[in-house]
């Protein structure tokens, strides 16, 4: 195919939104997936932010694609790729030595740390609560999950995070005890999530290069502080054979 043929079938540009927490190995993988061609788009564009900010912009349709924990399964008319499932789990300044099969009285303990109600994970664990008629009142509330994690390294008090949310923004793992969230527990899945039809094949691109970014690179980085804890991260199924994973790491 010559080149003037190849670039009729690149998309012109491509927004995409995508969590913080996931930015930091996903943009370089992607960048370079797009310098070898495997991803059908000229140009890119990056928005990182909150899961509630990405849906509200896909849908009034300022970005193109999402990779967010809110699947919007409520709408029939998204496309979604999801990517990985992970388990909250509590996490606690080292050396504390407090129960933590009990919330209720881990709460009387150690002041609790959560996100605001304008995150996703905020609002995931306060309903959460609420279905456990636990009465937890957050001394200090944070968006970041960076400022959270550290707030909690430094002896601050407790939290409910996950493990991707712990990948990038934990500097120290000695700084911090990580334990399983009591049962019931609370999980969520992380999607790439695009308005139906408009860009399917390229969708199932960025999807395939995440993939691989998340089993390459994430996986094995979440593994070296929560090895004891295997079941908190767990990759989506492998691409069809129509959608096999390339080299972009």
């Amino acid at each position: 195919m010559c080149t003037r043929e190849a670039s009729q079938t690149l998309l012109p540009q491509l927004r995409l939104a995508l969590l913080s927490t996931l930015a930091v190995p996903l943009v370089p993988a992607l960048l370079k997936a797009m310098e070898r061609q495997q991803i059908s788009v000229k140009t890119m564009s990056f928005v990182r932010g909150t899961s509630r900010n990405h849906t509200h912009d896909l849908i009034s349709r300022e970005v193109d694609a999402a990779i967010t924990s809110d699947g919007l399964y409520e709408h029939d008319s998204i496309e979604r790729h999801e990517l990985v499932q992970e388990s909250f789990v509590l996490v606690l300044p080292r050396g504390t030595n407090l129960p933590c099969r009990d919330l209720r009285t881990l709460a009387t303990k150690m002041p609790f740390l959560r996100y605001t109600s304008r995150t996703r994970s905020g609002q995931l664990i306060e309903r959460h609560f609420r279905r456990l008629r636990l009465e937890i009142m957050p001394k200090y509330l944070f968006e970041s999950p960076d400022d959270l994690v550290s707030a909690v390294a430094a002896g601050h008090g407790w939290s409910v995070v996950t493990p991707t949310q712990l990948a990038y923004s934990l500097s120290d793992p000695s700084t911090i005890e990580i334990w399983p969230f009591p049962k019931p527990g609370l999980s969520r899945t992380i999607t790439l999530i695009a308005r139906r039809g408009e860009i399917p094949n390229v969708a199932a691109q960025i999807a395939n290069v995440c993939r691989q970014v998340l089993l390459k690179q994430v996986q094995p980085r979440i593994g070296a502080f929560m090895n004891d804890l295997p079941t908190a991260f767990c990759l989506a199924e492998e691409a069809s054979q129509d959608e096999q994973l390339v080299d972009v790491i």
